[in-house]
């Protein structure tokens, strides 16, 4: 099975998208790095939420444990107006850098919810 990293925000968010790439004969493999998310507790919960979620479906766990707070906020700090599109792409940069060092493949992002679309990184 072709295994792609992604990119997970929160345990809910993530659900149909294991399903859908599962259906698809894709393995996830998710990444935790979302310094946007604030305040710590929150952070704190979404991501200890994933973590008891991920090996309850057999999904292999990846988490960046840097909170990274300050270095979202002076990146979006300029543009406060755009800050979403440049939390997006700040978050599924370091999941390309992250799936570039595991080779995994691919990767895409959780967030399919909404009005933001599955990414996937270009063939080589």
């Amino acid at each position: 099975m072709t295994k792609t990293l992604l990119h997970t925000c929160c345990a809910p968010c993530s659900v149909a998208c294991i399903q859908l790439l599962r259906a698809e004969g894709i393995e996830p493999v998710s990444y935790w790095y979302n310094p946007n998310i604030h305040p710590y507790q929150e952070y704190k919960a979404r991501r200890d939420t994933l973590m008891a979620y991920a090996p309850s479906v057999g999904v292999e766990l990846i988490v960046q444990e840097d909170y990274g707070l300050r270095e979202f906020c002076r990146a979006v700090a300029d543009d406060i107006d755009h800050r979403c599109g440049k939390c997006y792409g700040l978050r599924l940069e370091q999941t390309a850098r992250r799936r570039f060092l595991r080779v995994t493949g691919a990767f895409r992002g959780s967030a399919c919810r909404g009005r933001s679309a599955w990414r996937s990184a270009p063939p080589r």
